[in-house]
C-alpha cells in the first residue's frame, strides 16, 4: 500500500543530474494515505495528528486526547476481532490501543525533534549508499544490530523488479533528515516486536477503515470531531467520487483533454510569454547582480519548460489505454480496486528508478486547481483546473492578469527563490551564481525574512503569534516578484493592444487599480483561530498577510492608490530584490 511509517521512501531526479532518478529516503511524510478525502478534510487530518502528538488535558488533568483515541482505537479493535469470530479481553484491547497512540506520539516527537525538524526544501540531502544508511542505523542500536532492516526492506520491494538491479553499496541514495534514522533504530530497539506488528496493521486498519463498511466510516468520523472539532458529512457518493479522483485522475483528465478550449490554453501561454520577458527586463537592470550571473539567469528562464492544459499524451487514447492494462478492476468489489489502484501507483513509482526523464514532456493533473514550479526539470506547469473563475475568465485583462498572472508570475519566480535558485537552466544543482551575487542575494531576502517574522498578527488565545519568515520566504519571495512582473506584463500589454474598456459599475477604477483589486480578491479569506494556528506551520503566509505585505513593499500599489508616504500602505521601508 506503499505506506510510509517508520521511514519515507521514494524515487526522484537526481539533484546532480535531473535527468536521472535517485531512491530517496526521509521522516515518513505527514499526511493520511486514504485516498477520497478531498483538501478540507487533509487539513483537518493534520490537526488530527497534531493534537494525537501531544498531551491536552482538561480542567481535572486528564489528557482528553488520549481518553478519545483509546474508546476509538479500542472500538475498531474490537470490531474487527468480533467479525473473526475470536474471544478477547477488553483488557488487552484497550492495552493495544494505549500502546499504538504512545507510538504515534514517540515517532511525532522524534520527527520533531531539534535535529530533525523543518522543511526539506533547503535541505541538501546526503548521497550515501544503503549500507551505510544502514552502519548509521545499526550503530544507533544498543545491541549494534537493528531491528530497521532497511536492505531486507528494499530486497521485498524490489523482489518483483529484478530488472532494476538494485545495488545496495553502488547505488546511491539522497537521505534527508539523516540524523532521524539513528533516532528512530534506537526507539524501535526498545519496542517489542509485538508492538510494532500491532502499529504496521493499525495504520493499514486506519487507512482503508472509511472504505469498508458505513459502521467504521461513521465511527473514523465522529472520533475525529471529538479531537478538532465539527466539520461536514459527506456522502459515501462523494467520498467515492474524490477517490476516483484520487487514484486515477489520469482516466478523468483524459476526460477533460478531449473538452478543453484551445484559445484558452494559447492566451496563457501568451502570458507567460509576457510575464517572462517582464522578468527578464528586470534582471537586465538589476544593479546588485554582476553580468555572469545575469546571463545564466536570463539564459535559466528561456529554458522554462512550459506546461498548460493538458498533457500531450493524453490526447491519444492508444496510450491512455496502456494506462491501466495491468490494473484488475472490479463493479463490485471497492475494496480491492482501491488496493490494486494503490498497487499499480507503487509499482509505476518503483519502475520510475530507471528511466531517463525527458523534460520536454510532463505528467500532471489536468484538473489539479493549482499551478506550479519544478525545480528538478526547470518547468512550470499550469493545469486546466485553474483557468477558471475566479483564477481566469474575468472580463478584461486587467483582472486576468491581477489573478492568473500574479499566480503564473508566482511560479515564474519560485525558480530564483531561496531554493529554486541552486537549480541550472537543466535542473541540476551546482553554485552557478557568483559568490558576490549570491552574497547580495542573501542580504535583501534578508529583509524579507525579518519583515514577515515581525508582522503583527492578531492575538491568538491572548498570545502574540507570529509567522516564520524563515519557513515562508521561498513563498513570500514569489509572491512579491509575481506581483511585480505580472503587473509590467499588463502594463506592456496594455501598450501593444490599447486600453481596455472600463467596467460598468467600476468606472471611478483605473485599470492599474483593478488588476490590485483583481489580486487582493484571489486571496480574501476568514481564519478561524484553529485555522490561523495551522496556517502559520504552512510554508505559505496566511492569505491576508500575502496581499497586505505585498502591496505595502509594491511602489506601484501606492502610486495606482495615491498612498501617502510613511502611511499603513505606503511605509518609508520596502524589501526589494528585482530593482536595482
Amino acid at each position: 500500500m506503499a505506506m510510509n511509517l517508520f521511514i519515507g521512501a521514494s524515487v526522484m531526479p537526481s539533484i546532480a543530474n535531473s535527468t536521472l532518478n535517485q531512491l530517496v529516503l526521509s521522516t515518513p511524510d505527514d499526511d493520511d494515505a486514504l485516498p477520497g478525502w478531498n483538501w478540507e478534510r487533509r487539513k483537518f487530518y493534520s490537526e488530527l495528528k497534531k493534537k494525537l502528538s501531544q498531551d491536552e488535558e482538561d480542567g481535572e488533568g486528564n489528557d482528553v486526547t488520549a481518553i478519545a483515541w483509546v474508546k476509538y482505537g479500542s472500538r475498531i479493535i474490537s470490531y474487527l476481532i468480533e467479525e473473526t469470530g475470536d474471544e478477547f479481553e477488553e483488557s488487552d484491547v484497550l492495552a493495544a490501543s494505549d500502546t499504538i497512540l504512545h507510538m504515534i506520539r514517540n515517532i511525532s516527537a522524534i520527527q520533531e525533534s531539534e535535529n530533525v525538524t523543518g522543511s526539506i526544501l533547503n535541505e541538501v540531502p546526503a548521497e550515501m549508499n544503503l549500507v551505510d544508511v544502514q552502519t548509521i542505523i545499526d550503530e544507533a542500536s544498543a545491541s549494534g544490530d537493528s531491528k530497521l532492516k532497511l536492505e531486507s526492506y528494499f530486497d521485498v520491494l524490489f523482489s518483483e523488479f529484478p530488472e532494476l538491479e538494485l545495488n545496495f553499496t553502488y547505488d546511491k541514495l539522497l537521505v534527508y533528515k539523516k540524523p532521524y534514522f539513528a533516532l528512530i533504530a534506537e526507539y524501535l530497539e526498545n519496542l517489542d516486536d509485538t508492538d510494532i506488528n500491532l502499529f504496521i496493521w493499525w495504520n493499514v486498519v486506519y487507512t482503508l477503515a472509511s472504505h469498508t463498511n458505513e459502521d467504521l466510516k461513521l465511527t473514523k468520523e465522529n472520533f475525529i470531531r471529538k479531537i478538532i472539532g465539527d466539520f461536514p458529512t459527506e456522502t459515501r457518493s462523494s467520498v467515492c467520487m474524490q477517490t476516483v479522483y484520487s487514484l486515477m485522475s489520469q482516466a478523468l483528465g483524459f476526460f477533460i483533454s478531449q473538452k478543453v478550449e484551445e484559445t484558452r490554453i494559447n492566451k496563457v501561454h501568451s502570458m507567460i510569454h509576457d510575464i517572462r520577458q517582464a522578468f527578464i527586463s528586470y534582471i537586465s537592470k538589476l544593479s546588485w547582480m554582476d553580468g555572469k550571473t545575469k546571463t545564466a539567469s536570463i539564459d535559466k528562464l528561456n529554458n522554462f519548460n512550459v506546461f498548460v492544459g493538458t498533457p500531450e499524451w493524453m490526447k491519444n487514447r492508444t496510450e491512455f489505454e496502456e494506462l491501466y492494462v495491468n490494473v484488475t478492476l472490479a463493479e463490485d468489489d471497492h475494496f480491492h480496486n482501491i488496493v490494486n489502484l494503490l498497487d499499480a501507483i507503487m509499482v509505476a513509482t518503483l519502475e520510475s528508478l530507471r528511466i531517463t526523464n525527458d523534460h520536454s514532456t510532463s505528467e500532471f493533473d489536468p484538473l489539479d486547481i493549482n499551478a506550479y514550479y519544478d525545480p528538478s526539470s526547470n518547468s512550470i506547469t499550469v493545469p486546466y483546473g485553474i483557468l477558471q473563475f475566479p483564477f481566469y475568465n474575468l472580463g478584461i485583462e486587467a483582472l486576468n492578469y491581477g489573478a492568473i498572472g500574479t499566480v503564473l508570475g508566482h511560479e515564474m519566480t519560485h525558480g530564483f527563490d531561496n531554493t529554486g535558485r541552486k537549480f541550472d537552466k537543466y535542473g541540476n544543482v551546482h553554485p552557478w551564481w557568483s559568490n558576490s551575487s549570491v552574497a547580495k542575494y542573501t542580504n535583501r531576502t534578508t529583509c524579507f525574512e525579518s519583515e514577515y517574522s515581525d508582522f503583527a498578527l492578531p492575538h491568538v488565545n491572548t498570545s502574540i503569534v507570529k509567522i516564520d519568515g524563515k519557513l515562508t520566504l521561498g513563498e513570500n519571495l514569489a509572491d512579491d516578484g509575481g506581483l511585480k512582473f505580472a503587473l509590467n506584463a499588463y502594463q506592456s500589454h496594455v501598450n501593444t493592444h490599447g486600453h481596455e474598456p472600463k467596467l460598468p459599475g467600476l468606472q471611478s477604477f483605473t485599470h492599474d487599480q483593478l488588476f490590485f483589486l483583481s489580486f487582493a480578491n484571489l486571496w480574501c479569506s476568514e481564519y478561524s483561530v484553529s485555522a490561523l494556528l495551522q496556517a502559520l506551520e504552512d510554508e505559505h503566509s496566511p492569505d491576508f498577510v500575502r496581499v497586505l505585505v505585498v502591496l505595502q513593499n509594491s511602489p506601484e500599489f501606492s502610486e495606482a492608490f495615491s498612498c501617502p508616504k510613511g502611511s499603513y500602505m505606503n511605509p518609508h521601508h520596502k524589501c526589494k530584490l528585482w530593482t536595482r
